[in-house]
């Protein structure tokens, strides 16, 4: 085990040398859309299995670890992750939402929690992938012919392009009062959330989404159950932006525009 003086030494060294995630699992999904069109969808993903089997050698020759357990905040179980350090008592440590579409069913409340111990883990590492295994955990509903009721392939998303005006940058993350800031904790999850959103306009621009559109996709997305005058974009986790920042990059390679 390679000994280092930090967190960050660590972690970089060890980002180094993951091995690269094979995207071995396929989900198939298949109906009918409410204006009776019939679908079919497939989604090529790598399972939390294959994640970890890709960093968890690299981190135990740095001396670190990943530690995850169920927690709640805010009345919502989450999952927390922490980083440890074997050669120091540094850490780092998130906390991701479970979500999971049917409260009275349990298997789906564990696929729930699968589904966000990867985006955590992915999220903390800097690990990138396009696709999801969250149908367990949150099913949506068929993807629709309109760009705003589309929840299927985000590459419904570019069906229709707009010429309206740019808008301005992302006004649902702004920073807090500094009478609200947790230090510099708080302070990195606002600077991530606001480099997420950053990301998803630029991505929504080359796509010609137009915002408002694209802000209902995002609540009917995370959201579904918030009546659409309540939510904002800053209610959503980082891990749930650099998600959806994931799906519209492959919306954009899927239609050459990168």
């Amino acid at each position: 085990m390679a000994e280092h003086p930090t967190i960050a030494a660590a972690l970089i060294a060890a980002q180094q040398a993951f091995a690269p995630i094979t995207k071995d699992n396929t989900i198939k999904q298949s109906g009918v859309s409410r204006q009776g069109k019939e679908y079919n969808l497939t989604y090529k993903y790598a399972d939390l299995g294959s994640v970890l089997a890709a960093v968890t050698p690299a981190l135990h020759d740095n001396g670190l670890v990943i530690s995850q357990c169920m927690d709640v905040r805010d009345g919502q179980p989450v999952i927390r992750t922490i980083l440890l350090h074997a050669h120091s008592p540094q850490t780092l440590e998130s906390h991701t939402p479970i979500i999971w579409a049917d409260k009275t069913d349990p298997q789906k409340f564990g696929g729930g929690i699968t589904y966000s111990r990867r985006y955590a883990i992915m999220a903390m590492l800097n690990l990138n992938a396009e696709d999801d295994d969250g149908t367990h955990a949150r099913t949506p509903p068929p993807p629709k012919e309109s760009v705003n009721q589309a929840t299927g392939e985000i590459t419904d998303l570019s069906r229709r392009r707009v010429d309206k005006p740019e808008p301005q940058p992302e006004r649902d993350i702004q920073p807090p009062p500094p009478s609200q800031m947790n230090g510099p904790a708080k302070s990195a999850e606002v600077q991530a959330k606001q480099d997420a959103m950053k990301r998803i306009h630029a991505l929504r621009a080359k796509l010609g989404t137009d915002d408002a559109e694209l802000k209902e996709h995002m609540r009917e997305t995370y959201r579904p159950t918030m009546k659409k005058e309540e939510f904002t974009r800053n209610m959503l986790s980082v891990d749930e932006l650099i998600e959806y920042g994931d799906k519209l990059a492959a919306a954009a390679r899927k239609r050459g525009l990168n």
